[in-house]
């Protein structure tokens, strides 16, 4: 039986799936990490920047 090949980088770029999945999960870990931390998060909302407080801020676990 042969190993399937690892996907090229050309070709993850071309999964949109993939790339929307990895953005998911990315922004998930930052939501956390600064809740975690306390600290406030800069978000980018009507074309400027806005900081939201950690009390504020929507983890996983407030995601129904």
């Amino acid at each position: 039986m042969e190993t399937p090949r690892p996907k090229t980088i050309g070709e993850i770029m071309e999964d949109d799936t993939l790339i929307g999945e990895a953005m998911k999960k990315a922004a998930r870990e930052a939501r956390l990490l600064y809740k975690r931390a306390g600290v406030a998060m800069p978000v980018w909302r009507d074309g400027r920047t806005v900081w939201i407080e950690p009390e504020d801020i929507e983890t996983p676990d407030d995601e129904a």
